[in-house]
């Protein structure tokens, strides 16, 4: 369906693309949740955004671990001998506390090297479609919208992270409710073998022996 007048447009949002809060990637084969609802492309992104806050939640932990370890040798220093024996308990855990402090410490500084990626994708101009105004993200080839063909549109190849990495579509997976048959990425396929049928909607076990052929590294927009 084409829209020719001003009237029939519909309205939506100048910006619906979801973008990498960290890296601005609008693409991802697979999106990671944070805390407070931001999306990133990949776990790598969520490292380098989240490294500030988990090495001080860290750095808490250490300090809590080191104060419960001191306790029972204060006691023995003042000769307060019966707490120093309640307190070894106490130290040993303060002990284990420790080195869970250390440990994710150490996860949360895996984030360094990622964090030259902040904001290297978040330039990448969306494309609006003519029609319902609606913004598209930079690969699609038809209005995620209206479906209108988005014609002309750039292919743009620096949209995609080179850490997003290549997946490859089950092909000609028919749906046993409408006989549609599509292409499916893993990544919407859950871990029991489910897809969303594209066409009906309704839910079905993709069959076992569909063929995998390579595509391209953004996410399926159909």
């Amino acid at each position: 369906m084409v829209l020719s007048e001003e009237s029939e447009r519909i309205l939506v949002r100048k910006d619906t693309i979801a973008r990498c809060s960290w890296c601005g990637s609008p693409e991802s084969n697979k999106w990671v949740s944070g805390q407070n609802d931001e999306i990133y492309c990949t776990p790598e992104c969520w490292q380098a955004a989240s490294m500030g806050k988990r090495k001080i939640a860290a750095g808490a932990r250490i300090c809590l671990a080191l104060a419960m370890i001191l306790f029972p040798t204060i006691a023995i220093l003042t000769s307060n001998l019966s707490l120093a024996a309640a307190g070894m308990q106490f130290g040993l855990t303060g002990f284990l506390i420790l080195l869970l402090g250390l440990a994710m410490y150490l996860g949360a500084n895996e984030g360094k090297k990622y964090q030259d990626r902040k904001g290297k994708y978040s330039g990448i101009s969306p494309i609006e479609c003519e029609y319902c105004m609606h913004s598209n993200p930079p690969r699609a080839t038809r209005c995620l919208n209206c479906d209108a063909p988005l014609t002309g549109a750039p292919f743009l190849s620096e949209a995609i992270p080179p850490w997003i990495s290549k997946q490859s579509k089950v092909k000609g997976v028919r749906c046993p409710f409408c006989n549609a048959i599509y292409s499916y990425l893993p990544s919407v396929i859950s871990d029991d073998g489910q897809v969303n049928c594209q066409n009906c909607t309704r839910q079905f076990l993709v069959p076992i022996g569909s063929k995998d052929t390579s595509t391209d590294l953004h996410r399926a927009y159909y």
